[in-house]
């Protein structure tokens, strides 16, 4: 604090910070998006501020990075798909491929090829414990439905209808996809239930008719509507469909990415002074076990088989721990069944 006053005496300062403020993300957001003329490379932005002093009169991007800070998002990434030269998005994603604590690329892309390229590096970052989803926003419901069956994979999220935010008449699908990925990303609980979530920052939203809502979940389209005066996820679900349903809740692989990067952190101690013998294989698997049920009290994993350790046939100094749980689901819904005798 800069003391100005030359009087003798004493002085006070102080900063008020809401209490109902959004949470705040321990992961960032990755915006990937058409900004012809704009700068290539990668942009990095941890507040509002930056982001509207850099992006100038790209109205769109400025807005859909207030979305995510607004959401609760510290970090957001941003690559530029510069149309006016040969970079497309899977050039422009390969700047943030190997960015870690990434947890959610958001995109515009619309075209086929482009969403596949996309979910396929959002997948190969995955693998390669970058643990991360898809978010695309489309407009219209015919679009999106082509969309969630060209993608058909656990990691891409699409989102629809377009939606409108405080101070801009041009309602934006993308909007609402920054919305849905920032809110997630700012929810520490990945067993929390998304479906009839109010996203803050989106003050309304086109309405669909009630078939194409109904049709467009059955395909793995996240729908959202205005439910008074918020605009809320009908249902949270990924666009993997095929061959079954059991990963089209997205709470599913929200679960497992929590449960492996807990795995990884919790077990990454006995990599520093290991020591040999199978007191060490025991010890790893009994960790292992530990934290699965923890899981498991959390209400997030249903159950679990005893870990088991073992030494690599390939490579002695290898250690292989083999685990097996069941991911539990939200329920959504409650049919009865009445049999009544008058």
């Amino acid at each position: 604090m800069q003391i100005s006053n030359q009087r003798p005496g004493i002085y006070s300062s102080y900063s008020v910070t809401s209490h109902y403020a959004a949470a705040r993300s321990v992961m960032s957001a990755a915006l990937v998006i058409k900004l012809p003329g704009f700068a290539q490379g990668l942009h990095t932005f941890d507040s509002p501020a930056e982001a509207a002093e850099a992006l100038g009169s790209y109205r769109t991007a400025q807005n859909a990075l207030r979305i995510l800070f607004d959401s609760g998002v510290s970090r957001v990434y941003l690559a530029a798909v510069n149309s006016d030269s040969d970079l497309d998005y899977l050039a422009a994603i390969g700047h943030i491929a190997e960015l870690p604590g990434v947890g959610a690329v958001i995109c515009d892309a619309q075209d086929e090829d482009d969403l596949l390229d996309l979910v396929d590096s959002v997948e190969a970052s995955s693998q390669a414990m970058r643990e991360r989803l898809l978010f695309v926003g489309i407009d219209t419901a015919a679009h999106a439905a082509a969309a969630a069956s060209a993608l058909n994979h656990e990691r891409g999220i699409v989102c629809t209808p377009a939606a409108y935010i405080p101070g801009d008449d041009v309602p934006s699908a993308l909007y609402t996809a920054c919305a849905f990925a920032g809110s997630i990303l700012a929810q520490p609980n990945p067993g929390h239930n998304f479906s009839a979530y109010a996203l803050g920052p989106l003050s309304r939203v086109e309405r669909l008719p009630e078939a194409d809502v109904q049709s467009l979940i059955a395909k793995g389209v996240c729908v959202f509507e205005q439910i008074a005066g918020n605009v809320e996820c009908i249902r949270a679900v990924t666009t993997r469909t095929e061959p079954d349903l059991s990963m089209r809740p997205l709470n599913s692989i929200l679960i497992i990415d929590d449960v492996m990067r807990s795995l990884r952190t919790g077990l990454h101690s006995f990599l520093r002074g290991a020591r040999t013998g199978l007191y060490t294989h025991e010890s790893i698997s009994a960790q292992a076990a530990i934290i699965l049920s923890q899981k498991r009290d959390e209400g997030i994993l249903t159950s679990f088989e005893p870990p088991s350790a073992r030494t690599s046939s390939e490579d002695p100094s290898v250690c292989i721990v083999q685990i097996t749980f069941g991911v539990a689901h939200i329920v959504e819904q409650i049919h009865l069944s009445a049999h009544i005798r008058v």
